[in-house]
Parts: structure tokens; C-alpha cells; sequence
């Protein structure tokens, strides 16, 4: 039935006239179709010589020699224009060395090495990266310039321009550019400048520069350089700073910073001050090896109110190659009044010492042999004492043993040029001292449960001047001194305890420790005519007896490291003089100060003859690793009340830390006055990263009700950025004032503002 409907249909189409000039035109098409398929199959792959690719699919790559280097291009659409020019289209990209370009559009010419592209244009090199709508470079000498154009080198330098031009292997030129370490379209600051250059290496050059916070102008400068990376330095004028202060009025400053060499550096500093006048500030470091350095610091003030004057500073160490090393730590300030003015921290203002010294040394082995130069004053109401000691030398054998002796010698010995100036007196400029002391020592372990060590020296000392009428004179004085000293430690008692899931361990030891040391002295004669200048000149005969005991707590976890520690310490001590005047030494109405007396306190106590010392209690107490606390106290048996007494504590941890001082003395003339001072501070944050930071601290004199001093700081840092504003209030002797100073820094470039990051409370 099939077949004859067949039949049927082709014997209508073949005999009817109409029907068959249809069929024939419709059968022309179909082959004209399947002709011109087949030819454009034979062509397509001899164009190009490689199998036709879909319109979405990139063709094969060509590779092509460049220099002496292959160059490989990528794309959908690839077309040789002419002899040395090619056209490329669609996700287009061209390797070269460490070079990378992507584009929708480019052209190629590899005899000229220029390369052309539009459209999502991207630049790719080790670090840099750059995006732009349109492209011009040249392969070979690998400069160009990209237009339109954003870019980013390291994680954190993002500059954009008009007009992007690379002119170096590691140097890019902008046109109407923006640089900054923020991200986002509208970075939370950036330099905006008319060109600039920008070296991903080292820093950027720019020029009519205006410093934006979001997009705010604060400050324009017709040339600005910065630093791209931690390390770069560069020479110029820093960003000017202004604060403002009750006593100094408004503050104007600025710097100019010179980068000598890699190895040095010099800052110098201008600031005006309203209400005071003009000061100048220098500072030179220098580090020409790890182990060597200098550093130099001036700050001089002209004051219109009569205060003014000039601080001084030097360190510096360097060490030679015959093992000798030099060291210098030189300070000097012309006046108290000068200090207390114009000084930037509490402790440089309250500290009445200003010590300076230079030394050189060399140790071997046992021996040590040291010369050196040193100054310390000391200021007073009444005065100033001067000690100065040029020059010394000196030279010590340390502890050791000889041969099969069953004891350990050691010796120091010195040769001092010494002068004393103060309100009294003042001794010849370089008035002579000539020290020598060898000791042998025995110890004796495991005797009779405990250890004795017995030692024995002998020190003869010659001065060249001595006083005589409270009047010094050029007459020779020596004393030649004998000292024994029996030390014991032992019969040490302990307990364990268990205490499973304890606060502080698994695991408790008490250990309980005696002490006993005994003492004497003699040939310590003539104290009233020696010239006191060191711990050596206030040596006075003795027979004395010190003991002491000491209680320790040490916990243990039985998981982890299982390493015992001391969480408790509290150890009780005193002295008992079997001389209460110490062989005349001590005068009754006066304050002594001698060695027999200031070894076991630092606190005075003897106004006349006394057989006991004060009962001195030390606590420490370490219940944690980020918790530490001292409580320390002089008790005097005598008079029955607590002399002085002081505590310490610091707690810490990642969110913040709280450290606190106090301390109490009782008056006592003519040795101590009435004190009772609070100092505190309290950190949350860290100033060195993202997020919110504020630290305070506090010296009150509870005695008076009087802030000596705060300090406020409050900041927060951002990726890229932080600000940080301080509020700080003196109140000590000639200084009373409120200040307000603050310091905004940008990643990699640095601070301005006036206050220093070595001023932050942490």
C-alpha cells in the first residue's frame, strides 16, 4: 500500500509541468549549499593550518621566537593582516617572559614588538597587576602606557590614572593618578596628584600632591615622596603636625628627614611654641653592622620666660675585631628647672639622676679588664652633686678554680681618677684611688644537711685626698680591710599535696628554706675622712648576722609539659649587729647610709645605733603566666610600725592588660618623708591592630589628693590606616600643664602628628 502511494506522488510530480520546476529549483539549492559546505571545509583549515575552532573556544596557540625568548599568543579568533602583524580577538592573551597581557581585542607586530589592545585590557607582572580600557606597549623594551587604568602592586599599594605609563622594569608613570595602601572605590585615604612615579620597589614621587581622607583634601603639597614598602626611606620634608598646651600654647613643628646611606639616617626638627618661642630638635642613627650602632639626640629650647636650656643624648656600641667592645651612654641636661619644663615623659621629669658613661671592655675566659669614663649628677633643692670618675680602669678575675685547690679565687682590682662636686665642697679635678681586693672562697656541700660557703678578702684601698675639717686636702690616705663571710643555706623541708583539678595544678610542693649569713669587718677605720664617692667608700667595720626564711609553692598539671613552677614565695628576713655603731660609724641624729645597713633594704633606716634591722617581708605571687603580683614591707621591731611598704602587680592578656604600683613610706627625720603614691595603667586593645584601642595611666599622690600626672589614648586602626588622639595632664613642681597631641598613620608611608610611637602607654 506504502509503495503504490510512492508511485502515485512521484508519477504527479515528474509529469506535471509546475510541480517539476519547483522540485528542479528546490534540488539546485540543496546542492549549491552542500558544494559550498564542502569547500569551505577544504579551505578553512589551509588558511590557518589547524582544525577550525567554535566562535567560544580559543584556537591553537602560536609561539613565536622573540629575542631569545618564545612568545605565545592565545586566541578565539587569530588572523596574520600582513607580513609581521597580527590580529587577534576574542579572550586574547600574549605570554612573554614574566609578562602577561589579556584583552578582548589586540594587535601584534613581532618585528616591532608593539602590541595594541582594547576592551577589559589586563597587564600582569610578578607583583603588578593593571587593568584598563585600552593599551599600547612594546614587548622588547617593555614600556607603554594603559589608559584609563587601575592597578595594584604587593597586597597593599593601589594607585589608578588617566593615563598609566610604564617606564621602567619596575617604574610606572601616572597622569591625574591616586595612590593609596586602601581598597574600595573610595579609599579611606589617598594622595591625588597631576602625575607621579611610582617605583613598586622603593616609593612614589609626586607631584601637586593633595592628601584626601575619603575623598576630603586635608593637605596639598607641590612635591610629596612616600615609601611603598616598611624598609624604603626617603629623603624630604616630613607632613607638618600642630597640638595645643596650657603652658607652651599652640605647637607648629616639622621635620626634615635625610637618608644618609642604607645604614644611616639624620631627623631634624622645628617647633614653634606660642607662648614660649622657637626649639630646634636633632637625631642621627646609625647602624653600619648588626652589632654595631650609634645614635645621637639634641633638643634645645630658646625660652622667651627664662626656662629654657638644651638635653643631650648619645648611645652607641661597636665591637672590634680583638674582642675589645665600646659602649657609650652619654645623657646630659643643663639645668632641673629645664627638665621638669620641658620634659616629655613622668619619669624624666620626677628622676633628680642624670648618668652618663662610656666604657670599653674586653672579657677572656675569666678575666675582664674594662676603662671607662662616667658622670653622675644628681639634683637637689639645695644643689647639685657632681661624681665623675676619668679615668678608670679596672680588672677582675672571675670565680674559678686552680689546679686541684679545693677553693675558688677571684679578685677586682681599680685604678680611678675621681671627682666630687656639691653644695659643700669640691674635691681637686682628678683626685686618685687605688683599689685591690683578691677572695678565696670554700664551698662546702651536703654539711650536716646543708651548704656552707665560707669566703675571705682582702682589700686595700689608697686615696690621694681625704677630707679633714669637712675640707678636702691633698694628704694620702690607705685603708687595708679584712673581711670573712660564712654563708648557709639548707635543711630544706617539703611537702606534697594532691589536688586534682586544682585552680593552679594537679600537683602542690611546700618547700621550706633557711637562710643564715654571717659577717665581719675590720680596718674599715677613718670614715669621717673619706671622700665618699661609691658603694666602695661607705664600707664600715661589722659584725653582723642575717637570716632569713623563705616559703615556696610549686604546682604541677599532670597533662601537658608537666612542668613544675613556683606559684608563691614569701620570704622573711632581718639583720642582728653584734656592734650597734658599727665600730663608730653611726651617728646618732643623722641619716646613715652605709653598706652594713643598705644590703638588705633600699630604704634608710638607722638614725643612731640600732642592733636589729627592720623586718623586711617579700612576696611574690604567680598563680598564672599572665599574672604576676610583689608585696614587699619594712617592719621595724623597734617601734613597733610598718616603715614602708609597696605593691606591684601586671596582668595581661589579648584583650588588653592592667599594671599597678603603689607605695607608702612613714616619716621618719632626718631619713625619710611621708609618701603615699598610686600608679596605674590600664590597656584594652593593641595599638598595632584593626580595631578599637584606648590605654590610661595615673600617678596620684594620695598623701596631697594630687594627680601628678595622666594620660589618655584612644585609637582606632582600620587595614590601612589609624588614628590616635592623646589627652595627658602634668602636675609636679614647675610643670602644670594639659596637653592635647595626636597621631594618624598610614600603612607603609608612616606618622604625622606629635605624638611618637615610642610615647604610646603600650
Amino acid at each position: 500500500m506504502l509503495l503504490v502511494c510512492l508511485n502515485i506522488t512521484l508519477n504527479e510530480l515528474l509529469y506535471s509541468a509546475p510541480r517539476r520546476k519547483r522540485l528542479l529549483g528546490f534540488l539546485h539549492s540543496i546542492l549549491f549549499l552542500a558544494v559550498s559546505l564542502t569547500l569551505w571545509g577544504f579551505l578553512s583549515p589551509a588558511l590557518w593550518g589547524q582544525t577550525p575552532a567554535s566562535p567560544s573556544t580559543p584556537a591553537q596557540p602560536v609561539q613565536l621566537l622573540v629575542g631569545e625568548d618564545i612568545l605565545t599568543i592565545k586566541a578565539v579568533h587569530q588572523e596574520q593582516t600582513e607580513k609581521n602583524k597580527y590580529l587577534l580577538k576574542g579572550n586574547v592573551e600574549i605570554d612573554y617572559q614574566d609578562m602577561k597581557f589579556l584583552a578582548d581585542e589586540m594587535t601584534y607586530d613581532d618585528q616591532s614588538g608593539d602590541v595594541e589592545a582594547t576592551g577589559h585590557v589586563h597587564f600582569e607582572r610578578a607583583v603588578e597587576r593593571v587593568d584598563g580600557s585600552r593599551l599600547k606597549m612594546n614587548m622588547i623594551s617593555k614600556t607603554g602606557v594603559i589608559f584609563d587604568a587601575k592597578g595594584i602592586a604587593r597586597p597593599d599599594l593601589y594607585f589608578e590614572g588617566r593615563e598609566i605609563h610604564k617606564i621602567g622594569e619596575n617604574t610606572y608613570k601616572l597622569i591625574d593618578g591616586t595612590v593609596t595602601a586602601c581598597k574600595g572605590d573610595v579609599p579611606r585615604w589617598s594622595f591625588k596628584a597631576k602625575s607621579a612615579t611610582v617605583n613598586v620597589e622603593k616609593s612614589v614621587f609626586m607631584h601637586d600632591a593633595m592628601f584626601r581622607v575619603k575623598k576630603v583634601p586635608v593637605f596639598f603639597s607641590p612635591y610629596l615622596a612616600a615609601p611603598v614598602t616598611k624598609r624604603e626611606r626617603q629623603t624630604g620634608f616630613l607632613i607638618p603636625s600642630t597640638g595645643s598646651s596650657t603652658q607652651k600654647g599652640r605647637t607648629f613643628s616639622d621635620a626634615f628627614f635625610w637618608a644618609i646611606n642604607r645604614s644611616a639616617d639624620l631627623l631634624f626638627t622645628g617647633e614653634y611654641f606660642s607662648s614660649r618661642g622657637w626649639a630646634q630638635e636633632i637625631q642621627f642613627r646609625a647602624r653600619p653592622s648588626a652589632e654595631n650602632f650609634i645614635s645621637v639626640f639634641g633638643f634645645h629650647v630658646n625660652d622667651r620666660q627664662g626656662q629654657g636650656g638644651q638635653t643631650a643624648k648619645v648611645g652607641a656600641s661597636y665591637n672590634f675585631a680583638n674582642g675589645f667592645r665600646a659602649v657609650a651612654d652619654v645623657n646630659y641636661v643643663s639645668s632641673l628647672t629645664f627638665r621638669q619644663v620641658f620634659g616629655e615623659t613622668f619619669n624624666s621629669i620626677v628622676l633628680p639622676d642624670q648618668i652618663s658613661q662610656l666604657f670599653l671592655t674586653r672579657n677572656s675566659g675569666e678575666t675582664s679588664l674594662n676603662f671607662s669614663v662616667a658622670r653622675d649628677e644628681t639634683f637637689y633643692p639645695q644643689g647639685a652633686v657632681t661624681l665623675r670618675r676619668f679615668p678608670s680602669a679596672e680588672f677582675s678575675i672571675q670565680p674559678h678554680l686552680y689546679a686541684h685547690l679545693p677553693f675558688y679565687f677571684s679578685m677586682d682590682s681599680s685604678v680611678d681618677g675621681i671627682h666630687r662636686t656639691d653644695p659643700n665642697f669640691e674635691t681637686a679635678n682628678v683626685s686618685q684611688r687605688f683599689d685591690f681586693a683578691p677572695r678565696i672562697t670554700f664551698p662546702i656541700k651536703n654539711f650536716l644537711g646543708g651548704y656552707f660557703t665560707p669566703s675571705l678578702e682582702l682589700r686595700d684601698t689608697v686615696y690621694r685626698e681625704r677630707l679633714h675639717s669637712v675640707k678636702p686636702v691633698q694628704e694620702m690616705l690607705n685603708r687595708l680591710t679584712g673581711e670573712f663571710r660564712l654563708d648557709f643555706k639548707g635543711f630544706a623541708l617539703e611537702h606534697i599535696y594532691e589536688h586534682k583539678g586544682g585552680w593552679f595544678g594537679d600537683r602542690f610542693k611546700h618547700v621550706i628554706e633557711p637562710e643564715v649569713s654571717y659577717r665581719i669587718v675590720r680596718g674599715a677605720t677613718d670614715i669621717d675622712q673619706i671622700i665618699r664617692f661609691d658603694e666602695n667608700d661607705v664600707l664600715v667595720n661589722t659584725q653582723e648576722i642575717e637570716y632569713g626564711i623563705t616559703n615556696r609553692i610549686f604546682a604541677r598539671r599532670d597533662s601537658g609539659s608537666g612542668q613544675a613552677r613556683e606559684i608563691l614565695s614569701w620570704k622573711i628576713a632581718q639583720k642582728y649587729y653584734f656592734d650597734p655603731t658599727l665600730g663608730g660609724a653611726v651617728v646618732a641624729g643623722r641619716r646613715n647610709v652605709f653598706d652594713a645597713l643598705q644590703d638588705l633594704t633600699g630604704f634608710a633606716f638607722a638614725d643612731g645605733p640600732r642592733r636589729f634591722s627592720p623586718l623586711v617581708s617579700l612576696v611574690r605571687f604567680n598563680p598564672r603566666e599572665n599574672f604576676s603580683a610583689d608585696f614587699q614591707t619594712d617592719y621595724d621591731t623597734r617601734l613597733h610600725q610598718m616603715r614602708n611598704a609597696s605593691v606591684t602587680s601586671t596582668i595581661y592578656d589579648s584583650r588588653g592588660f592592667l599594671a599597678l604600683t603603689y607605695f607608702v613610706t612613714r616619716e621618719h627625720d632626718p631619713i625619710t618623708i611621708a609618701s603615699s603614691q598610686l600608679r596605674t595603667t590600664l590597656g584594652f586593645g593593641n595599638f598595632n591592630k584593626q580595631g578599637v584601642s584606648a590605654a590610661f595611666s595615673i600617678a596620684y599622690d594620695l598623701k596631697r589628693s594630687t594627680v601628678l600626672n595622666s594620660v589618655v589614648q584612644m585609637g582606632y586602626n582600620w587595614d590601612c590606616c589609624g588614628v590616635m588622639v592623646e589627652f595627658r595632664q602634668f602636675n609636679i613642681g614647675l610643670r602644670n600643664e594639659t596637653q592635647t597631641r595626636f597621631s594618624f598613620s598610614l600603612l607603609n608611608v608612616g606618622s604625622f602628628g606629635n605624638l611618637k610611637r615610642q610615647e604610646r602607654l603600650y
